[in-house]
């Protein structure tokens, strides 16, 4: 298998040598005027809009000509196709975490995901095992954010002090977590170049742990100079994405005037634009004009005629939820430096309980890099045991659907998911166990009731567990 890292070099090369490429495609997906004026004057819109494309390539775009397309075709294919080799190696099975209750309970989350937000929503998260935020607030204010972050209110101290407890947190993670430590980025309900150390603490942690941050910031305009030399240190470092968010027509043009082509080879545009063909998550911002307002949402919802992954898929039909409802950024442990506060955080469908798309399990205080460490060892003890206990009471999350089956039950989630729970020589038991799992029960209430074999009953909760099916487990 090629290497990680290789495939990150690789990632950067294919965009820069597509970087013509690239552009014509952030103009295409977020700017429906470009799109027009490209359909009736192509050689008008390659000059207006200043792009580094053939026009003979373009008319091939026009015309669903992949072949006439040429380089622009094969640019976007490629890069698309590099990407998803470099996340699914990045955040794969080759990412798990050291600690075995660690690597369990980030699993059963995914294996949640999976029945409660879909395929598609499962397979394109992040799911990273951390993240930390420089700040409290953010001074973006993007119209969409997922998160509704607040104004800006405070920066986390940069002073050499401050910087060696992160230094300590830095390593109490990578402790525990392992090769997982390289899912984490430094964001959140914040803005990294909010922060004017921002490059510092990423330094720290590509020293302390192997890997330079991914990035994503909406506010690269405001010093165009730092941006460009992060950049290049970021490439530099091996950092697989950097990412532009790009909120309006009007940032999209001056981004394209302010840094050319090859400056953002290697850096990813997220065009949120309002008009773009960008199918947001149902969170935060976003959540609230799509419920406030009908319009809006009639159109965002005709966004999806035009996502492969909906119309092809079997899943999500016959099924008028929004797809796309949950903030999957982090299965793990959230930080903020500015309040010293660690929270574990696993991802749910945005609801009234849950409008961010997240569930905050716990939240506790901490000082020093010492301090993070035995915070961190509280949240596992609590909420990540290697067994059940015969206290623990297990119930299956709301919203899973029992069907009986000649070999025990199925669990049915959304968009057509499911888990079929078996053992022909124990179909019926299997169903009482779920039967008292609708309802919950403690462990001692299942296992020493005399309905069922107490070993066998253990195991069978030890893989409802295990599949992700029960609420979660907080000790006392």
């Amino acid at each position: 298998m090629t290497s990680l890292s290789d495939n990150v070099r690789t990632l950067h090369a294919t965009m820069e040598l597509f970087s013509h490429a690239k552009r014509f495609n952030e103009r295409w997906l977020a700017d429906p005027e470009f799109r027009s004026i490209l359909f009736r004057n192509p050689e008008q819109a390659i000059a207006d809009y200043a792009l580094p494309v053939d026009s003979e390539e373009v008319l091939g775009i026009i015309a669903g000509d992949k072949d006439r397309a040429g380089s622009i075709a094969r640019g976007i294919l490629a890069i698309s196709a590099m990407k998803s080799s470099v996340m699914d190696q990045w955040y794969g099975p080759e990412s798990t975490a050291a600690d075995s209750r660690i690597a369990a309970w980030r699993a059963r989350q995914q294996a949640r995901m999976h029945l409660e937000l879909g395929p598609f929503q499962t397979k394109a998260s992040v799911r990273a095992a951390w993240n930390a935020e420089l700040t409290r607030g953010c001074s973006g204010g993007c119209w969409f954010c997922n998160m509704s972050a607040p104004a800006l209110s405070g920066l986390a101290p940069d002073d050499t002090q401050d910087l060696e407890a992160w230094r300590g947190i830095i390593r109490s993670l990578k402790m525990r977590l392992g090769p997982a430590i390289r899912t984490g980025f430094l964001d959140g309900a914040t803005d990294p170049f909010d922060h004017p150390a921002y490059e510092e603490f990423c330094r720290i942690v590509l020293a302390e742990a192997g890997f330079f941050p991914t990035t994503s910031t909406a506010l690269a305009l405001r010093d165009p100079d730092r941006s460009r030399r992060f950049f290049a240190e970021a490439k530099a470092a091996g950092c697989w994405s950097v990412r532009l968010t790009v909120r309006d027509q009007a940032e999209l043009a001056a981004i394209h005037a302010t840094f050319t082509s090859e400056e953002l080879a290697h850096v990813q545009l997220n065009t949120c634009t309002p008009r773009s063909s960008f199918v947001f998550s149902l969170t935060g911002r976003y959540r609230d004009r799509y419920l406030s307002d009908s319009e809006f949402a009639a159109r965002e919802r005709r966004k999806l005629a035009f996502a492969p992954w909906y119309t092809m898929s079997r899943d999500y039909r016959d099924d008028d939820t929004y797809p796309l409802d949950a903030n999957t950024g982090v299965a793990g442990f959230s930080i903020n430096l500015v309040d010293r506060m660690v929270s574990l955080v696993a991802p749910r469908p945005s609801s009234d309980q849950f409008p961010l798309g997240f569930e905050t399990l716990d939240r506790l205080a901490f000082g020093d890099g010492d301090e993070f460490g035995n915070a961190l060892d509280t949240l596992v003890e609590r909420w990540m045991p290697e067994r059940l206990r015969d206290g623990d009471t297990v119930m299956l999350w709301q919203g899973l659907r029992c069907e009986p089956t000649s070999g025990g039950v199925r669990l049915h989630g959304r968009f057509r998911q499911f888990t079929d729970m078996v053992d022909p020589d124990h179909a019926a038991d299997l169903r009482m166990i779920a039967s008292w799992l609708r309802h919950g029960a403690t462990v001692a209430d299942i296992t020493q009731s005399g309905a069922v074999d107490a070993g066998w009953g253990v195991d069978v909760l030890h893989r409802f567990l295990d599949a992700g099916l029960l609420q979660e487990i907080r000790s006392a």
